[in-house]
């Protein structure tokens, strides 16, 4: 099933980056998009995300941070779009409380890694750090600490001896595209079943 098949009204914020924000969007499809969402805090990447965003017809708004005197207006103009859901994906910045409760549907997080463990940021690295046989992609819901909510779905890759980073991303990005037109439908619909995570086998890791 594709999310073109699911959820003709609803209507859908999605926060990321140059990576994660032109795959969701093709998910989602710019008929549902109202708008899409980059990190103040990557000013670099305002030019190739302007640019999908004129292609698509679609306002692109900046998050600053909570405590910015920035804020106010961009909540103000997030409560005038009415989103039913918030997708993220490949996104530097946490969604506060404030953002969070303005989609009564909530919201999805792509995470590169298999939660609970390797929770935060560079899970790849990590991953191969600590010597970890597989690695893989969760689809998980929003909630206001960091890859912590329950989860829609997962897919696992190998790690082999010989790999870098970059052929594990690889790999992690053919599964997500898979997971994600398994579980985006459902997210839409309002339909997706979540399982909470494990929290005795949480990890955090820090910044490489």
């Amino acid at each position: 099933m594709s999310a073109s098949g699911s959820c003709t009204a609803c209507s859908v914020v999605i926060f990321g980056d140059t990576y994660g924000l032109p795959r969701l969007l093709s998910h989602v499809g710019s008929e549902r998009a109202a708008a899409l969402v980059r990190a103040g805090i990557r000013p670099e990447q305002a030019p190739p995300l302007t640019k999908l965003a004129r292609e698509h017809d679609l306002p692109l708004l900046v998050q600053p941070p909570a405590e910015s005197g920035d804020f106010p207006a961009f909540i103000g103009a997030l409560k005038e779009l009415s989103p039913d859901v918030l997708l993220v994906d490949s996104y530097s910045m946490l969604l506060p409380p404030a953002v969070l409760a303005l989609a009564p549907r909530g919201g999805a997080n792509v995470h590169g890694a298999l939660l609970p463990e390797f929770r935060g940021v560079n899970p790849i690295q990590w991953a191969l750090l600590e010597d970890a046989r597989e690695t893989g992609v969760t689809v998980h819901a929003l909630t206001e600490a960091f890859d912590a909510g329950p989860v829609y779905g997962q897919r696992r890759v190998p790690i082999h001896f010989a790999d870098t980073w970059l052929d594990i991303q690889g790999r992690i990005g053919v599964a997500t595209e898979e997971l994600l037109s398994d579980v985006v439908p459902g997210i839409l619909a309002g339909t997706a079943k979540a399982v909470p995570q494990d929290e005795s086998r949480a990890r955090y890791h820090r910044r490489r």
